[in-house]
């Protein structure tokens, strides 16, 4: 069954006249949307309390006339095994840790005003030879990746699809993977230092 939001994905997706592109933002800081409440958006829209310290709302997402993600339907593309999470210093509003991609950032607490997203202070790749350790992790056959893919998210993206809504498969982008492991400049020099690792 299609609906309108859908039907637009559908008609973008294979070249035929549409009203207007779909509009899918990447979703908003839970203290956005509390500052938003506190300057009158309940009286538009009334948010639980689910709602309004979750990064997507879907009803909020409609209310302000964008298109709802659907249901993902995830490929397992993680490492395994990841890092283990560290703890490296605790300030007023954020932490310095490593988290489980290796990277050491400041992540500010969500239930700090001035939040931001983390902010990388090291990546797990620099050179060849850290790629070399890095990608170890990304064996196919680790028995701990998730294939085959579980029936019970089958279930649910089959109902989902039943219920009119988009089903979507997400992938990080290829630079920003690589952006992911490295840091942009370490990333942008590697392109020059080390391009055989950058194929790889």
């Amino acid at each position: 069954m299609r609906t309108e939001i859908t039907d637009r994905y559908y008609r973008v997706y294979t070249g035929q006249d549409v009203d207007r592109v779909p509009d899918i933002e990447f979703g908003y800081w839970p203290q956005t949307i509390r500052r938003w409440q506190s300057e009158g958006l309940d009286k538009e829209i009334e948010l639980t309390l689910e709602e309004s310290t979750s990064c997507f709302p879907q009803r909020l997402d409609l209310h302000l006339g964008f298109e709802p993600e659907g249901f993902c339907v995830l490929p397992d593309t993680q490492m395994y095994p990841k890092f283990e999470e560290q703890i490296i210093e605790k300030k007023e509003s954020s932490v310095i840790m490593r988290g489980e991609d290796g990277c050491i950032s400041e992540r500010y607490l969500s239930d700090s005003d001035d939040s931001s997203i983390p902010h990388t202070i090291s990546s797990p790749v620099k050179t060849p030879a850290d790629w070399e350790q890095l990608k170890e992790r990304y064996d196919l056959e680790h028995p701990e990746r998730m294939f085959p893919y579980p029936q019970e998210r089958l279930d649910k993206a089959r109902k989902a699809f039943a219920d009119g809504k988009m089903i979507t498969c997400f992938i990080v982008g290829m630079y920003a993977q690589l952006r992911n492991w490295m840091g942009v400049e370490n990333l942008s020099l590697a392109f020059y230092d080390y391009p055989e690792m950058i194929r790889d």
